[in-house]
């Protein structure tokens, strides 16, 4: 969830040595609704910075990039999502889970993070782009 992402690409861009090579994942926005908040990566509407899949895709070629693949993991992350929040253990300092990364209201952030895959508000991908040799 970067604010300027033309930069941050712009930047990835100019660290990799030709050839080299970007993977990422990522949230993105989805049908255009807005977000349920709190998520991990944004508390407020201000905050919210995702952008569609085809807008990151062009982000990365307007940086130099060529190469990119961009895969839909939205399936496999609603999956992961609902198990993990069946695993959850809510907030009790003496199990692990994910309230020792995100210390504040995780229940409440990954309970908005399914929601927000199940509405369609948002989707994830992974992807790799290639800095031009």
């Amino acid at each position: 969830n970067v604010a300027d992402k033309a930069t941050f690409f712009a930047e990835v861009f100019r660290v990799l040595k030709p050839g080299g090579r970007f993977a990422f994942e990522a949230v993105t926005a989805g049908n255009g609704e807005p977000v349920h908040l709190p998520t991990f990566w944004a508390s407020a509407p201000e905050h919210n910075w995702l952008v569609t899949r085809d807008e990151l895709g062009a982000l990365l070629t307007a940086a130099g990039f060529a190469a990119i693949g961009i895969e839909d993991t939205t399936a496999a992350v609603l999956e992961s999502s609902r198990r993990r929040r069946v695993a959850n253990h809510g907030d009790d300092p003496t199990l692990l889970g994910i309230h020792l990364n995100v210390p504040d209201d995780a229940g409440t952030k990954m309970a908005n993070a399914l929601r927000n895959i199940e509405d369609g508000r948002t989707a994830t991908v992974k992807g790799l782009a290639v800095r031009p040799a």
